[in-house]
């Protein structure tokens, strides 16, 4: 029953991927590497069914947010300019209440942004003055993963103050277009961390011979923001790379993750790096629901990668090894 389980799972993301990825155009990797580059001229790149290239290298995401935030502030004050104020006090009482909406509505947006961070804080009681310990292995007799320093029983739990995952995947978006990749993650008690991606894109060209590929990854110092035996998030910074034939760029990254751990033998994750490489934006979603068996996971997922113009999604799969 849990074989049939995996495979259902596995068919159901390729089903869907494939759906979502039904008509892509070819030469991704020419494209990335004409924005990272910055050589301009217009994109060959890959693109979702239904969405559009975007040349602003800054990312679709930072112009969408920045846009909402300028309308709000823009409205505020065209509307404060249309007001017709025939005495001084209903002038400075206008006045004061534009301020007081500015205020309000500064708060609301600054509460919104940085809900990712307090957010799972409050939720889950986490001050951020205790530590973590690890068992050897996801639910080794032990309900999730982390075990609190306050809760920690050294009589019934062998744990340690450290933990590593390694794991190898494989990524495809069935038009050409694949990714074999690495990832290493060591945390410790103290919530710091190292996190290390290096892929390898690889990809058949349409209109000429032979294929193209490019490495991409990233390196950041992270930190476990927000924590119980269930949930970890975390959150760090660093610098995105690209290298290929005649290309070597790099860049910052911002990274964003949580793991899920919510009933033996499932873990879910999901991360997100943002920043940029060269001069092009870079935008990366993954996420992947596993089954644990001791040290190893087997996994499926799924990937968005946005760089400069091209947009992919990946239907991914890949084993990861927690010691």
């Amino acid at each position: 029953m849990g074989q049939l389980n995996v495979r259902m799972m596995t068919l159901a993301w390729a089903v869907v991927l494939c759906i979502c990825c039904s008509h892509l155009n070819a030469q991704a990797l020419g494209s990335i590497r004409n924005d990272v580059s910055g050589g301009g001229g217009s994109s060959s790149g890959r693109s979702s069914s239904g969405c559009h290239d975007d040349d602003d290298d800054d990312g679709i995401l930072e112009s969408f947010f920045g846009g909402i935030v300028e309308g709000i502030f823009e409205g505020l004050v065209n509307g404060s300019d249309d007001d017709h104020c025939h005495h001084d006090y209903d002038c400075h009482e206008s006045y004061d209440y534009t301020v007081e909406a500015e205020s309000g509505i500064g708060e609301m947006l600054v509460m919104g942004f940085t809900s990712p961070f307090w957010g799972p804080r409050s939720a889950m009681n986490d001050d951020g003055s205790q530590g973590g310990l690890f068992p050897s292995s996801p639910y080794d007799d032990h309900d999730g993963w982390l075990i609190r320093s306050e809760t920690y029983d050294a009589q019934r739990v062998d744990a340690r103050d450290w933990f590593g995952r390694f794991e190898m995947n494989y990524a495809d978006e069935f038009d050409g277009l694949g990714r074999v990749g690495g990832h290493l993650q060591v945390q410790a008690i103290n919530r710091w961390g190292l996190d290390i991606q290096t892929d390898w894109l690889h990809e058949n060209l349409d209109n000429a011979p032979g294929s193209d590929h490019l490495w991409i990854g990233d390196s950041n110092v992270i930190y476990r923001f927000s924590q119980n035996e269930r949930v970890q998030f975390y959150t760090g910074i660093g610098l995105n790379w690209i290298a290929g034939t005649d290309l070597s760029e790099n860049g910052f990254n911002f990274t964003y993750g949580v793991d899920l751990f919510p009933v033996k033998p499932l873990i879910a994750t999901a991360v997100i790096d943002w920043g940029k490489v060269g001069n092009a934006g870079l935008f990366r979603f993954r996420t992947s629901l596993g089954l644990a068996v001791h040290h190893a996971e087997q996994y499926v997922g799924y990937e968005y990668l946005d760089i400069g113009s091209t947009q992919t999604n990946m239907f991914t799969t890949g084993v990861r090894f927690w010691f």
